[in-house]
């Protein structure tokens, strides 16, 4: 829990910074953290960054590079379920929608 609100709390400053987080800092807050990181995207309004994480975390779900999210298991049959945070991603979604440049338009599609 430490390392989480630690990690996030970098991440947050990064993110209201004029540049892009660094690629360990994002590494390490989607392994501890995959829907407060997307989040704090979203509320930074670093979305194309919070889409390509969403989009990444729905594949890891779906078993591909679980372990990059911090899930023990993905969508199988004789798993655990896995648990996906809907309401962060109609978060995006709305402000993709309420976006009105050409990049968000294209995000999404």
């Amino acid at each position: 829990a430490v390392v989480s609100t630690q990690s996030t709390g970098v991440l947050a400053q990064m993110l209201s910074a004029p540049f892009p987080p660094p690629f360990w800092l994002l590494k390490l807050c989607k392994v501890v953290n995959t829907e407060g990181t997307i989040r704090l995207c979203a509320q930074y309004d670093s979305l194309q960054l919070a889409v390509k994480l969403a989009i990444g975390y729905i594949g890891a779900v779906a078993g591909r590079e679980s372990r990059d999210f911090g899930l023990e298991n993905s969508l199988q049959s004789n798993m655990p379920p896995v648990y996906v945070p809907y309401t962060v991603f109609d978060q995006v979604l709305l402000q993709l929608k309420q976006k009105t440049d050409k990049s968000s338009a294209e995000l999404y599609k």
